[in-house]
């Protein structure tokens, strides 16, 4: 019956080829953002690392000269490990020694979570549960169903959350025995990004870098291996690894479902190769499904790494994918906000308890009564 409704419908399917099978341009770094933070000289560093860099030393001071705990919220952001792992070589090369009695007294033994979410949209569970947005978010399921039959789909954080929602009902829906392996990974954010927007200037021929953030919390995007190692662990327990049997077929293919202009994916693709690389097993066949219009795409980690893979593009209605969707109410997120930061153990627990809400279970349910309205 799904399969009779997807043909009564490609005429909305809006997707494009581009590019070619993964292509992997140049040489994998290490742990780029904190090797810069730890061994390149100051003057190489962006501003705005420099400033929280700068913000804590001082907090630090203050604590070592009163012999007390200082006010900071920067203290709230590093475990005491972490403070050890990425703190103390990174105040190193500024010259400052973090001392085991500063570690101890200005920072937490256990994580906590701090990271403020985006703006939450007015109106966003009425605007998300109308008919017109439901129809919509139907459309582009039932597209990525069309694209991802009897292959694996790997669906990066919250803005697909609500997308898949739906698709899984159809993919539960289906008779056939040609379904989706559909696995869900809590992503945010562009882990080990050093500048994550880059952009040509065709004028001069040269790269300029554009910062991704230029707040203070750039630091949410430092991966070294302790968190790199949680993170694999963790998508191995959702069901991909390197050693996942379906890859052992030759013809399966592997999506990636994001709403990005290339940085997010960039990153992602680049903790998949490492991975690979690191257990000596070959990259599967990855495709890119993105959920905005076609644009240029941006795959470059550094100016000397840069990814190519084939794009699908579902040109999803713009105001409902990157305010809505994108921007999502806190109340509605089904996955947690998950930013290099939070890639231990105790973080993601606090995470994982918090959601789905009840009001996202609320509009997830909604949502599949209609698909199963639509599907009748």
């Amino acid at each position: 019956m799904i399969k009779r409704y997807i043909l009564a419908i490609l005429c909305f399917l809006n997707c494009k080829i581009v590019i070619s099978k993964l292509e992997i341009c140049g040489s994998l770094p290490g742990y780029q953002l904190f090797d810069l933070l730890t061994q390149n000289p100051k003057e190489q560093i962006e501003g705005y690392h420099e400033l929280w860099i700068s913000k804590l030393m001082e907090s630090l001071k203050d604590s070592q000269k009163q012999k007390a705990e200082v006010d900071c919220w920067l203290f709230d952001e590093f475990t005491q490990s972490e403070a050890r792992e990425i703190l103390k070589p990174i105040l190193a090369r500024n010259g400052f020694h973090l001392s085991k009695a500063m570690i101890k007294r200005c920072f937490r033994e256990e994580p906590t979570i701090t990271f403020e979410e985006k703006p939450q949209q007015q109106n966003c569970f009425e605007f998300l549960s109308s008919e017109q947005s439901m129809r919509e978010i139907f459309r582009a399921s039932v597209n990525i169903f069309e694209i991802c039959t009897g292959h694996i789909l790997l669906v990066l954080g919250q803005t697909p959350a609500y997308i898949i929602n739906m698709l899984k009902e159809i993919n539960t829906q289906e008779t056939s025995a040609e379904k989706i392996t559909i696995i869900e990974i809590p992503f945010s954010g562009k882990p080990d990004t050093i500048l994550a927007r880059i952009k040509s200037d065709e004028t001069v021929n040269k790269i300029t870098w554009h910062p991704w953030h230029w707040t203070m919390s750039s630091f949410h995007a430092i991966v070294t291996k302790t968190r790199e190692f949680f993170f694999r662990k963790l998508i191995t327990e959702f069901g991909f690894s390197p050693f996942n049997q379906l890859l052992n077929n030759p013809l399966q293919k592997v999506f990636i479902l994001d709403n990005s202009r290339g940085p997010s994916v960039a990153s992602f693709l680049l903790l998949l190769a490492r991975w690979f690389k690191d257990e000596q097993k070959e990259l599967p066949d990855l495709y890119f499904i993105n959920l905005d219009e076609p644009a240029q795409l941006d795959f470059r980690m550094n100016s000397t790494l840069t990814f190519k893979i084939d794009t699908f593009y579902i040109s999803m209605n713009q105001e409902l994918l990157n305010i809505y969707l994108d921007q999502i109410d806190p109340e509605l997120r089904i996955m947690p906000p998950f930013p290099a930061s939070s890639w231990n153990c105790e973080s993601y627990k606090l995470l994982i308890d918090k959601y789905p809400q009840q009001k996202a279970l609320e509009l997830m349910r909604i949502h599949q009564d209609f698909v199963r309205n639509q599907l009748l």
